[in-house]
């Protein structure tokens, strides 16, 4: 039973899984990586043009970041459906995830900016640069790499979420997995295994990467 579960097209099956699921994942972390920065530098950035901008920026951080990946997925779903906006399933789970996305690491990039010392935007002003400047050639880029480890912690769990997609019919990792499991019910163990086992040789290399970061992060 074993070999027929594990054959060659079953084993095809699952690496279009763990595709989709990689794809899903790395496009939310990088529209949240692009767009939570931005969102940040709103909340964070003292500029009069931000003002009115700022409160509806921490709504929508506060909002994303409490509801759960399969509401926002349904949601999406159907919001665009009643829209009438037709798009593939693909789509509406990118978007939802990054939604997602967005308010995590926006919330990443804030922490990491008021983290540092008011000493970093003085030293920007001694050497003659304005508030923009001092921003991104000082701020973002010490801010951004305080920023790498929790955000590879929320990759880490981001990965595991996009199983969420499998409720609007998109085969990722966990849908391939239950695929399978309709066919061979009795082997469903080692299915469910064999998935758990994707997902810790897709994570375990963020997990690393997210310690090593921190550990250099401390010595400097």
């Amino acid at each position: 039973m074993i070999e027929n579960i594990f054959s060659l097209t079953n084993l095809k099956l699952l690496g279009r899984g763990a595709a989709m699921t990689l794809l899903l994942a790395s496009v939310g972390v990088t529209a949240g990586a692009i767009f939570g920065t931005v969102l940040a530098v709103v909340r964070t950035y003292p500029a009069r043009a931000f003002r009115l901008m700022t409160p509806l920026v921490w709504l929508y951080v506060e909002i994303f970041r409490r509801t759960p990946l399969l509401i926002l997925i349904l949601l999406t779903y159907f919001g665009l459906a009643l829209a009438k906006v037709e798009v593939s399933n693909v789509v509406v789970a990118i978007v939802a995830i990054s939604i997602t996305s967005i308010a995590y690491m926006c919330e990443n990039v804030r922490a990491g900016i008021e983290s540092l010392p008011r000493a970093q935007w003085d030293a920007g002003f001694a050497l003659g640069m304005h508030g923009w400047q001092t921003l991104f050639y000082i701020i973002l880029p010490q801010a951004l790499r305080l920023a790498i480890p929790p955000s590879i912690g929320f990759m880490q769990s981001l990965i595991k979420d996009t199983s969420m997609a499998t409720i609007i019919g998109i085969v990722e990792l966990t849908h391939a997995g239950v695929i399978l499991r309709y066919r061979f019910p009795l082997g469903s163990f080692y299915i469910f295994g064999a998935v758990m086992i994707a997902y810790f040789l897709i994570c375990y290399p963020l997990s690393w990467a997210g310690d090593f970061a921190e550990r250099r992060l401390r010595r400097e």
